[in-house]
Parts: C-alpha cells; sequence; structure tokens
C-alpha cells in the first residue's frame, strides 16, 4: 500500500500547533503551501521524516513570524 503523504505533514502541523497552543498561540487558520521534493518514496532515504520535519517548520515560521537560520518568510 503506498502512504498517504498527506499525513506525514499533518503529523508535524498538528505537533507544531500542539507546541504553540503552550505557548499561549491558538490563534490557527490554514496554510497554503508548495512541497516539491525529488527523494523517491519508499526508498530507505527517510523521506517521511524529511516532510514531518518540514511541517514543523514552515508550521511555525508562519505561524510565530520568526525565521529560522536557512529559511526565509515570504510574503
Amino acid at each position: 500500500t503506498k502512504p498517504n503523504w498527506y499525513h506525514y505533514f499533518l503529523s508535524g502541523w498538528i505537533g507544531a500547533q500542539t507546541y504553540l497552543k503552550t505557548k499561549g498561540n491558538d490563534q490557527f487558520s490554514g496554510l497554503n503551501l508548495l512541497v516539491y521534493g525529488e527523494v523517491p518514496p519508499a526508498a530507505g532515504l527517510s523521506s517521511s521524516s524529511a516532510l514531518v520535519c518540514a511541517s514543523v517548520l514552515s508550521t511555525l515560521i508562519a505561524y510565530t513570524n520568526r525565521i529560522f537560520d536557512g529559511y526565509t518568510k515570504v510574503i
């Protein structure tokens, strides 16, 4: 069975929201994101873990307006 890749993104998004709620941020709305990669699925290269990490970082940037090293927020 092929994985539903959006589940990996949702996992990171929900985790980031849970963290932000502990910091007093509970104002969330949707995100418009484009995810692109060339890591072959199910190749043992941790593509799912990379997607979860990207999800967490993009969510934190979107809802805190903090820019992390290597990331630029485009408005």
